[in-house]
């Protein structure tokens, strides 16, 4: 079985329109024939003809757009989303950054969000370190923008004061009343670093 991607559509919408134009043009000989009975309803049929496959070639580009692996509404699991997320962004910030975005997990009884992310390139994910930056996450539903806590004696919830290549590092946000769910879609923006629909797990 194939399956239709979006780059079929634009031949089968020619193919659709052009089977049913010709139809319309047989039609119209026909009616210019003494022997032709129903002259106006071939005509019409024609016409209906041209308007279902329009209608069947809209339908199709409806139903393939629902298989974009990232923005598709879907009842999978959040965490094959998030793979599919990854999968299709992570080259991009890898030329960036200089980073591998692991993922937003939800954490402490889901009180809180980590963002978890693999460091590449030092030199390009240094502005993740920026403490003037302030790391927020922001949730696609609701809206609510969510900032780092900080603990008495401890600071804010981010590691380290400088990278190391290969290793993990993760930045904790805080999900006062659970506002964030399972599933949900969320933003992360560091100054200029942006990381736009991520998937929670």
């Amino acid at each position: 079985m194939s399956w239709i991607t979006p780059d079929d559509l634009p031949a089968m919408i020619a193919l659709s329109s052009r089977q049913a134009e010709e139809g319309v043009e047989k039609n119209a000989r026909r009616e210019l024939q003494p022997s032709s009975i129903y002259p106006v309803e071939s005509a019409e049929c024609g016409s209906r003809n041209w308007t279902r496959s329009v209608v069947i070639a809209l339908g199709l580009l409806s139903f393939v757009g629902t298989f974009s692996p990232v923005y598709a509404e879907s009842n999978q699991d959040p965490r094959d989303l998030a793979r599919a997320w990854r999968l299709y962004r992570n080259p991009l910030f890898e030329r960036t950054w200089g980073v591998d975005i692991l993922g937003v997990r939800l954490v402490s009884s889901n009180w809180m969000l980590q963002f978890k992310y693999h460091v590449i390139d030092p030199e390009k994910a240094k502005l993740l370190l920026d403490r003037t930056a302030k790391p927020y996450l922001t949730d696609k539903t609701t809206g609510a923008m969510l900032a780092v806590p900080a603990m008495e004696n401890i600071g804010e919830l981010r590691q380290a004061t400088s990278f190391e290549r290969g290793r993990d590092y993760f930045i904790i946000f805080g999900n006062a009343n659970k506002v964030v769910q399972r599933g949900g879609h969320v933003t992360i923006e560091i100054g200029a670093f942006r990381a736009e629909d991520l998937v929670v797990e």
